[in-house]
């Protein structure tokens, strides 16, 4: 059954009440990331090109110093962190405690470099 249009060609009827406010790929059926549970975390002072079609929020923590804003960190509480750039810096205590507040870590490989294999606060690599 074809209810009333909304504009983006897809049935307002076909569509749950509490998702008729989300965008057209939604209501053709794809599935959507939430920006909000998604942080890269930059270990380095410029974040990579490939930073950009992150889907979440992008945060460089290195200052000019080289130094690690741990403060920059405190964002990291109950989202998925994906750590680029010098993973070395990851092995920081003071990183390593404001990590663990995330609910995992994972390390994007294409676009990390640094010392060793790392091991993240929860066991992932």
């Amino acid at each position: 059954m074809e209810g009333d249009k909304d504009g983006s060609g897809a049935a307002v009827a076909d569509v749950p009440a509490g998702l008729q406010h989300c965008n057209e790929a939604a209501l053709a059926g794809e599935a959507l990331l939430s920006r909000h549970h998604n942080l890269l975390i930059v270990l380095a002072q410029e974040a990579p090109a490939a930073a950009a079609q992150f889907a979440g929020e992008v945060v460089t923590v290195v200052d000019a110093a080289g130094a690690v804003d741990v403060r920059a960190l405190e964002q990291c509480a109950d989202k998925s962190v994906y750590l680029c750039g010098d993973v070395s810096l990851a092995h920081a205590p003071d990183v390593q405690c404001a990590l663990r507040a995330a609910q995992r870590v994972q390390v994007v490989r294409d676009i990390s470099y640094g010392r060793g294999h790392w091991a993240g606060a929860h066991g992932e690599e």
